[in-house]
């Protein structure tokens, strides 16, 4: 499961990166759609 230490620790850097990019897309839009819903 875990492997080597450094291949464990790539794939959860790449993982954290992933889920970073993914929730600041997904409040961004939530901050975008909820400015739409104010001002428009």
């Amino acid at each position: 499961m875990w492997g080597h230490s450094g291949n464990t620790y790539c794939s959860t850097t790449i993982t954290g990166y992933l889920i970073l990019a993914l929730y600041f897309k997904i409040t961004t839009g939530s901050l975008f759609h909820l400015a739409n819903g104010y001002f428009y």
